[in-house]
């Protein structure tokens, strides 16, 4: 530890031989630093912990370690023309360390840089759950322990259930009016209602991939005017997914409908109409078929 310490008072007095103190003191130290710099991005993904790290290494090697540096550098060139070294090689080093400043201006820069990528990028998840959600909505029925969902069942509705849920932990039930959206959605939504026991309502009508949440209720009602409406799915995504196939991933959710208590060989024609079409049965079939348990309205509505 002292001969750290006496090392950095040296260099600072200027007391080393100019050729250690530029080529190590100050080449070879800011070549460390800069590689520390280079490698932080790869090792850091977040852009919030990346900027924390990256005003970390200014401060550090910038602000603190390069005036250090420098100082001790020039100190060493003053006494070096003292000792009559070539005037050229004192000029040399003293003007690739003023050019240094300039290496402190643009690394602060890109400092600023990292921040405004982090700002933009948390806007931009900010923007997108917002419109997102947007989209889609909850709310609870007032005076009654029903949620009210509403719109297509986007990417991440499930997560936001989840916590809507956390929060409201005395609902019973959940009204579902949505024309579909990500089958992968609509399962989850499944699972999440089947564990916490709540039933299941339609006031306007639930489509597509909502009747696979819709089916995961403890218990099933639909209002008079509401309709299921089932249908072959489409993969939008079959450049990503080419060993997925819809009609095996609509036997997937036929067979946690059997599980659920439906005879699924009274829903076959949802496996033969085609994804821009809806087959919409009769409430007779949906309560012979077991699909609804009663035709009637949410409490309270």
């Amino acid at each position: 530890m002292r001969l750290a310490t006496d090392y950095i008072y040296r260099h600072w007095r200027g007391e080393h031989p100019l050729p250690w103190s530029f080529w190590v003191s100050f080449v070879l130290l800011s070549a460390v630093t800069y590689g520390i710099q280079r490698a932080t991005p790869w090792l850091i993904a977040e852009p919030q912990v990346l900027f924390y790290a990256s005003l970390a290494e200014f401060l550090l090697f910038r602000l603190l370690l390069y005036p250090w540096q420098a100082v001790g550098v020039l100190r060493a060139c003053e006494k070096a023309l003292q000792d009559y070294t070539p005037v050229y090689w004192v000029r040399a080093a003293q003007g690739i360390v003023l050019l240094g400043i300039i290496w402190v201006f643009v690394d602060g820069l890109g400092v600023i840089h990292v921040r405004n990528v982090e700002i933009d990028r948390a806007e931009r998840v900010r923007s997108l759950e917002s419109a997102r959600f947007r989209r889609y909505s909850f709310s609870l029925h007032p005076g009654q322990p029903l949620i009210h969902l509403r719109g297509p069942l986007d990417a991440g509705i499930t997560r936001e259930l989840k916590a809507f849920l956390a929060a409201h932990p005395d609902v019973e039930a959940i009204v579902l009016d949505s024309d579909g959206g990500s089958i992968y959605e609509g399962r989850g939504l499944a699972r999440l209602i089947a564990e916490q026991g709540l039933e299941t309502y339609s006031l306007s009508g639930c489509d597509s991939a909502c009747t696979t949440a819709f089916i995961g209720g403890h218990r099933r009602f639909l209002a008079p005017q509401a309709r299921l409406g089932f249908h072959q799915y489409q993969l939008q995504a079959r450049n990503v997914l080419p060993n997925v196939d819809s009609e095996t991933e609509l036997r997937k959710d036929f067979e946690q409908f059997a599980g659920a208590g439906i005879d699924t060989a009274k829903l076959q024609l949802a496996l033969v109409t085609p994804p821009a079409q809806m087959w919409y049965p009769t409430h007779e079939l949906l309560l012979d078929a077991g699909v609804i348990h009663a035709v009637a309205r949410p409490p309270g509505w």
